[in-house]
Order: C-alpha cells, then sequence, then structure tokens
C-alpha cells in the first residue's frame, strides 16, 4: 500500500506523462523510468492492469530514447526494458521499440 501510494505521489509531483518527458532532467526520467517498471512488475498477474502498464511504459519508454532522457547505454534501464518486455509478451502485449 506504501509503494502505491508513494508511485501515485511521485507521478503527481512530477506531473510527468510522456508527453512531458522532453521537461525533464534525465534523473527525474529515470526515476520515472523504474516507477512504470515497478508497476508492470506488480501487474503482471492482472490482464486489466497489466495492458495499461505495458502501454504507459512503452510510450514513456519511446519518448524517453527519442529526447535521450534515458542513457542507451545504461544497462541497468536496458534490464528494465528487457523484464518489462518479457512480462508484456507473455501475455500478448508486445512492446514497439
Amino acid at each position: 500500500m506504501k509503494k502505491v501510494l508513494l508511485l501515485s505521489l511521485l507521478c503527481l509531483s512530477f506531473n510527468s506523462f510522456a508527453k512531458d518527458v522532453q521537461d525533464m532532467t534525465k534523473a527525474e526520467a529515470t526515476i520515472k523510468h523504474k516507477e512504470l517498471h515497478a508497476e508492470v512488475m506488480k501487474n503482471a498477474d492482472n490482464s486489466i492492469e497489466l495492458k495499461s502498464s505495458c502501454e504507459n511504459f512503452n510510450e514513456f519508454a519511446k519518448s524517453a530514447g527519442k529526447h535521450k532522457k534515458v542513457d542507451l547505454l545504461d544497462m541497468k534501464a536496458f534490464d528494465r526494458f528487457s523484464e518489462v518486455s518479457d512480462v508484456c509478451d507473455a501475455k500478448g502485449y508486445s512492446l514497439s521499440y
């Protein structure tokens, strides 16, 4: 419960949706990337929630890559993307690159 509340508060504090990525710092984008990863992992067993989580992660990841907010050589970010991709693909929600 605390994690959900914390994630919600962080989302509100950054007011971060994919369209706002270009206004984020790299640190804020990394935090958001981690939050969305955690959300997908939390919803891995709930198909309805997972679809939305996968779409949100995918939209953010594409925008963050486009605006160079998440480094391409950041192996931790790559690992998070790989984990999310595996979970989403297993349920039929493919991520576009």
